[in-house]
C-alpha cells in the first residue's frame, strides 16, 4: 500500500552569526547579502511556485 504524503513542514533558522548564530561560514569569508535582495529572490520563488499551481 503506498504512502501519501499530505503535508511536509520545513522550519528554519536565520540568525546572525556574531550573536552566537551556528553559521560555518567565518565573517571574513563572505560578504552579507542585501536584504532587498532576499526579500526580492523569496517573492521570485514563490510567485514561481503560484505560476507553477495555476498552470495544473
Amino acid at each position: 500500500m503506498p504512502v501519501e504524503i499530505r503535508e511536509l513542514v520545513i522550519r528554519a533558522t536565520v540568525g546572525n552569526p556574531n550573536q552566537g548564530g551556528s553559521n560555518n561560514a567565518t565573517s571574513g569569508e563572505q560578504e552579507p547579502v542585501p536584504k532587498e535582495e532576499i526579500v526580492k529572490e523569496c517573492i521570485s520563488q514563490v510567485m514561481q511556485i503560484i505560476n507553477d499551481k495555476k498552470e495544473r
